[in-house]
């Protein structure tokens, strides 16, 4: 086991990695109309490759679950090799840079050939890429060609302002989706809190409690807002210190424990996410709307809302969604602690 990452080990040299069923993945869509953001999020159901929108954005926070997404996009072209003659439809093309691109569009003007493009902006190569690669892709995705001929592109990204103000990132917002990673819900953190009772060899009265892991998959997302890092941490906590499960009040109580830690004592991932936040927060209106929510307030909110584009912001930030059903207001006790002190640096 690997100390280093701070991971939740459900098994020996294997970190857990949340899926879902039927080899589908799910995204929580930021966008209604094309162009128009839309939060709460209209969508939040987990899809198969096929039923995602042909050009998309997909936006995460560092350490959010960018790879794990990325790798299950392109696992099918990964297993079928390379590309072959023939095919209706043609595999994902991971670019790591502008050449890549580059090729792919030439190939696509001289043989009118079907393209799909996945293109990670997290990756630190992608800053050193010039402007211009990136505007001729933006002009392919929005000509003729590109739809006739089924292209696809997918943007990976960490910078949220990106939808408005990069070129491509514009391109596709204007004419295709934008999602945002998930941060796990109940539902999906029993399943966590199952492994956890399974590796503790926990008695099968309290693993069969329903109740009980439904409780505590709550407290849960009370605690790191299901954040994929958060979540490993918190769990990787309990199970270090934890020796066995006897009780669910023991295991509430140890969890609990966890969560006040990390909030006390932020990991260095927060200072990465802090820049990005910054950024928004230049907007008053932003800055107001977080310190309503860090002093507590949340709104009401069902299937017909639709809330300002600076909740959209943070939701996509990461620092505010649902919390409950109905519910909508700063993710978890840690993101509140953090982002009050967020606040505070920046008014001193």
């Amino acid at each position: 086991m690997n100390d280093i990452e701070g991971l939740f080990y459900a098994k020996p040299r294997a970190p857990h990695i949340q899926d879902w069923p039927s080899d589908t993945y799910r995204l929580e869509s930021v966008t209604g109309l094309p162009g128009v953001l839309r939060v709460p999020p209209a969508s939040s159901r987990a899809l198969p490759r096929s039923s995602l929108p042909r050009d998309m954005i997909v936006v995460g926070e560092r350490r959010g679950g960018m790879s794990t997404f990325l790798n299950w996009l392109t696992r099918s072209s990964r297993r079928g090799g390379k590309k072959k003659a023939g095919r209706s439809t043609a595999e994902w093309e991971f670019c790591e840079t502008g050449k890549q691109v580059d090729a792919a569009l030439e190939q696509q003007r001289e043989s009118g050939a079907q393209v799909r493009l996945v293109l990670d902006r997290t990756r630190p190569e992608w800053a050193r890429e010039g402007d211009q690669i990136l505007r001729r892709l933006a002009a392919a995705v929005e000509s003729d060609r590109w739809r006739e001929t089924g292209c696809a592109v997918v943007v990976a990204t960490h910078e949220v302002g990106a939808l408005r103000s990069d070129t491509l990132c514009s391109a596709i917002f204007t004419r295709g989706k934008a999602f945002r990673l998930p941060h796990f819900d109940p539902s999906e953190l029993e399943r966590w809190v199952e492994l956890l009772l399974t590796k503790k060899k926990a008695a099968r009265s309290l693993a069969a409690n329903r109740a009980k892991i439904g409780a505590l998959a709550r407290r849960v997302k009370a605690l790191v807002g299901g954040q994929p890092l958060l979540t490993h941490m918190v769990f990787r906590a309990v199970d270090d210190t934890l020796p066995s499960v006897r009780t669910f009040d023991a295991l509430e109580a140890s969890f609990t424990a966890a969560g006040r830690s990390l909030e006390q004592n932020p990991p260095h991932i927060v200072e990465r996410w802090k820049p990005e936040l910054l950024k928004l927060l230049v907007t008053p209106a932003c800055r107001r709307l977080l310190e309503v929510y860090v002093g507590g307030d949340a709104k009401s909110v069902d299937e017909t809302t639709q809330l300002p584009d600076d909740d959209a912001l943070l939701f996509m930030a990461g620092w505010v969604g649902l919390t409950e059903p109905g519910r909508w207001g700063i993710r978890s006790q840690c993101h509140r602690a953090w982002a009050r002190t967020i606040l505070r640096e920046r008014s001193a």
